[in-house]
């Protein structure tokens, strides 16, 4: 075993861990209130991405309920780097914004817009916070991306106390809940295909396999494994903020459902290759979610 495979899970352990977290906050918290200033919050706004969009279209409501002092950079778009296949992406954000407005119960129709212009104060403040997209919210150390993330700052203000009076529990957009079904359980009760597009090297692919199973089992669909080379063996860029946001978010997905996350060993390459090898022959014996 390499040097690298002994140090690595450890120390992505402690980074991504709970108490490593605490601490940063309470380290905030602790500055903050000596300094006397306010939860201020800053929303990096792409006016052009309907994520961004969307989240703007709930900034209202949001500062109606907490005491904040929210301020607003227009930032540029995600370069091909951070975001490939621009195209593809502007057409799935337009499905997936309608999805998650109406589940908010919120009246949005994404405007075509044009890119913001002299982004460039606002595009440096936000790669020194550690970001690369716009949509995003930020607050004391953290990021929050999008409506579907709003909830973890909800609740990390009502935590501290922010949260004004009368203005009920509920979150603007509520927390996801684990999936209940119509009761047709079963593998093809309903010849329904639940395709699941996953990556050995994918942190989000790592704590989503009994919730994918589960959603699967809940409405009798067959389960389709759908295995994705990572982006770096297939010579994509990976920019660095990146490769540092991803696992932070995924570790406060985990944190959230209850999933074990953070000892962190790094398979690309051959150990990518050599799983990836054996997932068609346990496909055909009807075990690939389980070798999975």
């Amino acid at each position: 075993m390499s040097l690298k495979a002994l140090i690595a899970p450890p120390l992505t352990a402690h980074i991504l861990g709970d108490a490593r977290l605490k601490r940063q906050r309470d380290k905030f918290e602790h500055q903050r209130q000596r300094a006397g200033t306010p939860h201020i919050v800053e929303f990096f706004h792409d006016p052009a991405d309907p994520y961004s969009q969307l989240l703007q279209t709930a900034l209202p409501r949001f500062e109606a309920r907490y005491a904040i002092q929210l301020v607003t950079h227009h930032v540029g778009p995600p370069n091909d780097g951070a975001a490939p296949e621009p195209e593809k992406l502007a057409v799935y954000a337009l499905k997936d914004t309608a999805r998650l407005a109406k589940k908010a119960g919120i009246d949005f129709t994404f405007t075509p817009t044009p890119p913001a212009q002299d982004t460039a104060t606002a595009d440096a403040r936000r790669e020194q916070l550690g970001h690369y997209l716009g949509g995003m919210l930020y607050y004391g150390g953290e990021w929050y991306w999008g409506l579907d993330r709003l909830h973890y700052l909800e609740a990390r203000l009502t935590e501290l106390g922010a949260r004004h009076k009368k203005t009920g529990t509920d979150f603007i957009y509520p927390r996801p809940t684990p999936p209940t079904g119509t009761g047709k359980t079963g593998v093809g009760k309903t010849g329904a295909e639940l395709h699941w597009y996953l990556s050995f090297r994918s942190p989000y692919t790592a704590i989503v396999p009994t919730r994918v199973k589960a959603l699967a089992d809940a409405y009798g669909a067959e389960l389709k494994l759908r295995f994705v080379l990572p982006m770096v063996m297939r010579d994509l860029p990976v920019p660095k903020l990146k490769r540092r946001y991803i696992p932070l978010d995924t570790a406060r997905e985990a944190r959230h459902m209850g999933i074990p996350y953070g000892r962190v060993c790094d398979p690309v390459g051959k150990p990518v290759e050599r799983g990836y090898s054996l997932l068609p022959w346990a496909r055909e014996q009807g075990r690939g979610y389980e070798y999975a």
